[in-house]
Formats: structure tokens, sequence, C-alpha cells
């Protein structure tokens, strides 16, 4: 390319002009950046013992089963000691994947004070929406989905099935094979993807070629045209640096192959593969609420109860109700490999750049189960961590010990991340007020 004084200074203009533009749109995307909502759930409690993390001078040690969250400890906070109100229909595993998230008890059909009832078995759906639902219908802009409930062999026709309600009796089914999810969010998205992928390439070649020719001319430049080289050079980095970021914005996930649910394995392939939709389906702005279950409370018994890919032989369920030794391990291993997935789903949001940070920075993520303990079968203490959101108000690195807190005080400040300072409490039985102390800023 020949270059004079005279085209080099109108093409830095061109492009000063046009990096000014971008900086000011990156300035107002920072301010309006959208904060999302994930809810995941997993069956059965934990084993507190290896759980539950341990204090030191500095700060905490996260022990066996969370030991997997540890690349994410400075963004997470562990919460010990919220429960559940423990009144109403159904016993603990029915109703605690219901209660969890609405705050509310399930339906009482007239026969729960019947004597062959011991174990709550007269019930119904639950008698009010969920937390998500209720951000999901208050959000002006949601995106193309007001919300997406994602599933790993979760649905079912009884309470236990679903954690996300969107009105009194009314549970929203998740979508569970990840197959037809691909198919029906992001297949048709394909080729205006490619095109657009081709379009960000040839820009990128351009700038690159731009960056090229301007570090040629400055051997060859004046001290003051030299100066005014390094100003091109900065605008057009921030070009290159925008053109980065909108590329990364939205990739989409691999397509997933057919597998048949009963296939060796299909539960923890299907688990990643929902994930990895999940995390698209925020970044591409399809919704900003979502949620994903990774089977019912309860029934996790049967061959859909063994975790082969763990090397495992007997049922899940079984071995919660076992104090033993060996069966205290075998589900210890099992809620290790959950925060195995928990820190994946982490990760592919942190894989998203999004203006400041990335799409973890502005998305709360809460993991909570429907009981605290499979040998107990109490509710009021559940383990929940919530991660993400350090751009957004939530400081991680924190363990905090708060027992006889309900969960709806964790309700409340899901509603304040999101930006419904307003409200003070959530779901019928709520007897509190406000959010929780020191999770959302």
């Amino acid at each position: 390319m020949s270059w004079t004084r005279r085209n080099f200074l109108g093409g830095a203009a061109g492009s000063l002009v046009l990096g000014g533009a971008l900086r000011t749109r990156r300035a107002e995307a920072q301010n309006i950046i959208p904060r999302r909502l994930v809810l995941f759930f997993t069956p059965h409690g934990t084993v507190w013992d290896r759980w539950r993390p341990t204090r030191t001078q500095t700060g905490f040690t996260l022990p066996y089963i969370l030991e997997p969250l540890v690349p994410y400890q400075s963004r997470s906070v562990i919460l010990d000691g919220i429960g559940m109100p423990g009144d109403g229909p159904g016993a603990p595993h029915t109703r605690g994947p219901a209660v969890l998230f609405t705050g509310s008890p399930l339906a009482d059909d007239g026969t729960f004070s019947r004597p062959d009832c011991s174990g709550g078995c007269s019930f119904g759906w639950n008698t009010y929406h969920s937390v998500d639902q209720e951000v999901a219908r208050s959000l002006s802009d949601p995106g193309a989905y007001r919300s997406l409930e994602f599933g790993v062999r979760s649905g079912g026709g009884f309470p236990g099935s679903h954690i996300s309600y969107q009105a009194p009796g009314q549970p929203a089914p998740a979508k569970q094979d990840p197959y037809v999810v691909f198919q029906q969010l992001f297949a048709g998205r394909l080729e205006s993807e490619a095109r657009r992928a081709r379009t960000l390439t040839r820009r990128r070649d351009a700038m690159a070629a731009v960056q090229a020719d301007l570090a040629a001319l400055r051997p060859k430049a004046s001290t003051f045209d030299r100066q005014r080289l390094e100003a091109h050079a900065q605008s057009i980095s921030e070009i290159q640096r925008a053109l980065e970021l909108e590329a990364a914005t939205c990739a989409l996930p691999g397509a997933p192959e057919q597998r048949q649910p009963s296939s060796d394995g299909y539960r923890a392939w299907a688990f990643d593969r929902q994930i990895d939709m999940l995390a698209a389906s925020l970044a591409c702005g399809l919704t900003r609420v979502a949620s994903l279950q990774f089977r019912p409370g309860e029934n996790d018994g049967g061959v859909e109860g063994i975790y082969s890919w763990l090397g495992q032989t007997s049922e899940h369920h079984l071995a919660t109700h076992d104090s033993g030794t060996d069966a205290q391990a075998q589900i210890a291993a099992i809620y290790r490999w959950y925060t195995d997935r928990f820190a994946y789903l982490l990760g592919k949001l942190d894989s998203y750049a999004e203006a400041d940070g990335t799409l973890l920075d502005h998305t709360m993520v809460v993991w909570g189960s429907e009981i605290g303990e499979g040998t107990t079968h109490r509710i009021d203490r559940i383990p929940f961590v919530v991660a993400g959101g350090s751009r957004a108000g939530i400081t991680g690195g924190k363990y905090l010990e708060i027992p006889g807190t309900m969960n709806h005080r964790l309700l409340v400040s899901m509603l304040h991340f999101m930006g419904f300072r307003d409200r003070m409490s959530f779901g019928t039985l709520d007897q509190g007020m406000g959010p929780l102390p020191g999770l959302v800023a």
C-alpha cells in the first residue's frame, strides 16, 4: 500500500471517529449489562461433615465434597444454616423441591391428616409460583424466552419432579433431551452465526492489516506524525478488542448427538450438554432466567440411581438411608461429582466475555437441594451455594453460618440482585422481612 501524509491522516480521522463511537457504546453497555438468575438443583442433600468448610485465620478451606469449587471459591458464598418450613403435606423428598424456590406449601386435598398418611402421602401441586418465574414475569427485557427450564431425567407427575412453578398448580416442565433442546434453541441460528463469524473475520483481518501498515510507517514518520500514529494505533487496538469481545459473546454450543436415556452414562452426558446450552442461552440473549434440575427429589433408585460412571454399583437413594462408613463414602463421592458439575457450569459462564468481566460476573447462580441429608430427612438445614455476580453486588469468598434462617431470605436476595429492591418477602410461608444480610450489596 502506498501511503502519503494526507491519506494517512484522512484514514486516521475516520478510524478515530469509529473508535470513539465504539468506546462510547462500550461505556454505555457497561452501565446496562443485564443481570441473570440461574437455579441449580441436585437431590438428597449432602454429607455434612464432608461438605461443611473449615474456618482458618484468613478464610475457610473447602472439604472433600466442595473441593472442586476451589477455582471459584473467591466468587462463591457457602451458606450453612438456611432451612425450609417443615409443615404441610408431602414427605420431605416430595415437598422439598417445590418449597425450595417457592417458599410455599403443597396443596392439601383434605386427607393429609389421615392415620395411614403418616409420611404425608396426600398432596397436590404447589400453591405459589417460584422466584425464577417472579423475576421472569417482572423483567421488561427478558429475551426471546421469558425463562428456560432444563432437566436431566427429572420430569414426572409429582411435586418432587419440579423446582419451577409458573403459577399455583402449574409446574414449569423442564426440557429433558439435549438433542431436542439444541434443535429448538440453536439449530436455526447456525447459518446466521456462520455469516456473522465470516463478517467478524473480515473485519479483524482488516484491522490487523492497518496495524501492520502503521508499524511500517512509524520509523519513517516525524515526531509529530509519530504521535498521531500512536493515537491511531491505540484506536485500532480498541476496535480490535471490541471485535474480539463481540466474537466471544455468543459462541453456540456444539450440536449434541442423539442418545437414548437408557444408554450407559446418559445422565452424566446429558448433565454436561444441558449445562452447555443453559450457558449459551444466557450468553446469546435468549433468556435471563434459567434453571437446571438433575433428577427428581427421592426418586433416585433402581437403575437410575446407580452412578456407574463413578464406578458405583449400588443405588444412591438406598445409600443415603445408611449411616455406615461405606454408604456415606459412596454418596459423598456422588455429591463431590455434583460440585464438579456445578463448577463446570460456572466455568462455562465464565468463558463468555462481557463488558467489564464475564457472563458469570453478572449472573447469580444458586445451588440447593430438597433436604439436608438422607439419613435424617431434615430440612431445617439445606446445603446452599451462591456463585457469580461479582460485578453486580455479590462479594464472594465467604462462608456464612446462619442457623435458623429460612430460605425466604435467600429468595428475597435473588429478587434484590435482579433489581427488584422493593420486595421484602416472598412466598406464603414467609414470616420474615428483607433479604439475607451480607449477600447482595
